[in-house]
Order: C-alpha cells, then sequence, then structure tokens
C-alpha cells in the first residue's frame, strides 16, 4: 500500500514549470512570511505558541512549493487559532438561540445593530437580553428607536415600569421619563399593553402614551407636566389618579397639594378650598404650611373671611403669615375684633411691607384706632 502511494505521489507532483505558470497567474504575495506573520499577528486570540509554531514552517530558504503549503497552513492555522482563543475566553459563536446581554447606556444618541435583524438608536439607560430570535429590551430612561428586519421571525419585545411592547418587522420610538411611556410607529405596526391595560395595535403614524401606575411614578408624571405646561387638567389627572394608587403619608400629602393647586388654577375654588381644608382636618403632614396658605386664598375666594380666618390665624400663631397675609387677616378681622386687626397690621409693617404699599397700610392702622397720621 505505502509504495503505491509513492507512485500515486510522484506521479501528480507538479514539475517545475508548471508550479511557475500557476504562480504568475495567482496575485499572491511574494514574500510569503512577511504576509504570514501580519495575518498571525493580526489575528484577534491567536495563541502566540501557535504562531511560532506556524512561522517556524516558513523558513525562507525552503522550495516554492513548501512555501506556497505553509501560507496556506498559516492562515488555516490562524483561523483556528482566532476560534481556539475566543472559546478559551468564555466566548461562542453567534446563533439564532445566543444569549444576549448588553447594557444600554449612553447620553448621546448612538447606533447599535444588536442582532443580524435588529437595529437600535438610543440616548438612555436599558438593558438588551433574550436572544437573537428574541430580543428583549429593558428600557429605564431616556428615547429608543428599534429597526426590525421584517419576515424574519423576530419577536423583539420592550418593557418599562408602565408598558410593554411587542412587535415583529417595523420601527417604532419608544420615550421614557417622568410623564410615563410614549411610543410611536415609523412603519409596520406594534402591540402595546400599559400597566393594567389591555393590548392596543399602532399603526404605522399611530402612537399611545402609558401613564406611571405607582403613587410616586403619578407624581412624578403630575410634576413634570407642571413643568412642561402641559395643562391643569392633565396635572389632575395624574394628582386624582396617584392618590387612588395608596400611597403613603408624604405621598399623599405631596398629591393632595397638586390636587388643590391644580384646581385653584382651574378656578375650581370651592373644590380647592374643600380639599385643603379637610387634608387639614385630617394631619397635612409635610405640607401643612403650604395648605394653610392655599386654604386660606382659596377660603377667601369660596366662603368669604370667615372661611379665611381660621387659617390665617394658624399661619400668624406659626409665624409663617406673609405681610399680604396679615393685612389680610386684619381687614377680616376688623368688623369684629379691631385690637386683633391692629396687631396683624403692626406685625405687618415690622415684617416688610413693600414700599409702596406702606402708606396703604398705615391708612388701615389709622382706621381701626392703632396710629395717628
Amino acid at each position: 500500500m505505502k509504495a503505491a502511494l509513492r507512485a500515486f505521489a510522484r506521479s501528480t507532483e507538479a514539475s517545475a514549470a508548471q508550479v511557475g505558470a500557476v504562480r504568475e497567474r495567482l496575485p499572491l504575495p511574494g514574500d510569503v512570511e512577511s504576509e504570514s506573520r501580519s495575518l498571525l499577528a493580526n489575528r484577534l486570540g491567536a495563541d502566540a505558541g501557535a504562531a511560532e509554531r506556524v512561522r517556524a514552517r516558513l523558513a525562507y530558504g525552503a522550495p516554492a512549493r513548501t512555501r506556497w503549503v505553509a501560507a496556506t497552513a498559516a492562515m488555516a492555522a490562524a483561523i483556528l487559532v482566532t476560534f481556539v482563543g475566543a472559546a478559551a475566553m468564555g466566548g461562542a459563536w453567534p446563533s439564532e438561540n445566543s444569549p444576549l446581554d448588553t447594557t444600554l447606556s449612553d447620553t448621546a444618541l448612538v447606533r447599535l445593530d444588536a442582532t443580524p435583524h435588529v437595529a437600535l438608536r438610543f440616548a438612555g439607560d436599558g438593558r438588551l437580553g433574550g436572544s437573537e430570535q428574541a430580543p428583549r429590551i429593558e428600557w429605564v430612561h431616556g428615547a429608543l428607536s428599534v429597526e426590525v428586519e421584517p419576515n424574519q421571525g423576530v419577536q423583539l419585545s420592550v418593557h418599562t415600569a408602565e408598558a410593554e411592547v411587542r412587535v415583529i418587522g417595523t420601527g417604532f420610538d419608544v420615550v421614557r421619563d417622568a410623564r410615563g411611556t410614549r411610543v410611536s410607529v415609523a412603519h409596520g405596526q406594534v402591540a402595546v399593553v400599559c400597566e393594567g391595560g389591555a393590548a392596543r395595535v399602532l399603526k404605522a403614524g399611530e402612537s399611545a402614551e402609558c401613564a406611571p401606575a405607582s403613587a410616586a411614578g403619578l407624581l412624578g408624571r403630575a410634576q413634570a407636566l407642571r413643568q412642561r405646561a402641559v395643562g391643569d387638567d392633565a396635572v389632575l389627572e395624574a394628582a386624582e389618579l396617584g392618590l387612588g394608587a395608596h400611597p403613603d403619608a408624604a405621598l399623599a400629602a405631596e398629591l393632595t397639594l397638586m390636587r388643590a393647586q391644580s384646581l385653584a388654577a382651574l378656578d375650581r375654588h370651592e373644590e380647592a378650598y374643600g380639599v385643603a381644608a379637610a387634608a387639614l382636618d385630617a394631619g397635612a403632614g409635610t405640607r401643612q404650611a403650604d395648605l394653610e396658605h392655599l386654604a386660606a386664598r382659596e377660603g377667601l375666594r369660596a366662603e368669604g373671611c370667615e372661611a379665611a380666618l381660621r387659617h390665617l390665624r394658624r399661619l400668624r400663631d406659626a409665624e409663617g403669615a406673609s405681610p399680604a397675609e396679615l393685612v389680610l387677616l386684619a381687614d377680616c378681622a376688623a368688623p369684629t375684633d379691631r385690637a386683633e386687626a391692629r396687631a396683624a397690621l403692626i406685625l405687618a409693617l415690622q415684617r416688610g411691607v413693600p414700599a409702596e404699599q406702606q402708606d396703604a397700610v398705615v391708612e388701615r392702622l389709622v382706621r381701626v384706632g392703632g396710629a395717628q397720621r
């Protein structure tokens, strides 16, 4: 058998002329050793010992045919070493079921090819998990734009505290901030499920907003809506939803104040006063002073001096009344208690009535018998 193989090798061995003809027709590098060294040096994860063993085979004085075979072997060895090196580092060649685990965090808008069929653009914070065929994005804050190649069987989902978005082949945007989660569709369609709600299908050009579900989240939404001057109706809605979400005492005080302020801004003065007064009677905690100020103003508008006086007196006794509130207290008290009115006006002057209003306050003081001009 060995003799037969040697005979076959001799009969198939290329002549020097044949080798030369092939070399002239192939655009291969003239310096095989130099190119092979460069190839090995640039392969990520290449094992140094393996590289040296391959280079040892590339002795420059070897016959031409041996060098060509060695060059091919060098390339194969470099590729093999790359794979081995990747495996040694715990990596794996991607497959459709490969797990994904990537932190998404950037303050600038960046692009990421998350999988062969999914591209992301984002400015914010989140995490990419799941697999190539079922990517799952947990989005915490900021703007996220998603492109999913259609007809590839990719079942991508995006999850926020307020919403879940599921899609197969589309492009859409997700923005999450204090107001909640907003989803808009560029093309294709998505299914959006708000927390505690039913699924809703959005088509190209449509959008949906999912409000926070927790009391803290709804307070944040109300504050954000007010800062953006979206409208007092929307602020009121968020505050009332928050009060219905079983807040603790501190959150309840904040939400109650927000509700009363929104009612006052909408000129619903009786309701605003009722909310503030009820909260004060129940114990308003950290927002007591703010609710007293509001109750004094709204009580005057809704029911007159009788309602305002009890709140103005509380503010005076707590040394929290402003000069304007002390003047109002004097005006309300003067018909029935001139001494109380006189004391309130003197205290207002001591606390700093604006210069342009001082003459008017002194005139009041003269009328109640507390000073002479």
